[in-house]
């Protein structure tokens, strides 16, 4: 199994108490997934597994430190 390059979560989810992981696959993929909803955002290089939660303060701490990247 490889790792994911990216990790598609609702968008309310990183700004309240936790984010659900709807989708992850490659940067490109994930890209292609998230245009079909508004309501979600690519997070770059989350690998988490669909189905998982992410909470605030991950989110957070791994956006400020760089690990990881939220694009819109």
């Amino acid at each position: 199994m490889t790792t994911a390059e990216a990790a598609v979560v609702d968008a309310d989810g990183t700004y309240d108490t936790h984010a659900t992981v709807w989708f992850a696959g490659s940067l490109a993929d994930c890209k292609a997934y998230a245009k079909r909803s508004r309501s979600v955002v690519v997070v770059c290089g989350c690998s988490r597994p669909v189905g998982s939660k992410i909470t605030q303060h991950t989110m957070r701490t791994l956006t400020q430190g760089g690990l990881w990247k939220i694009m819109r």
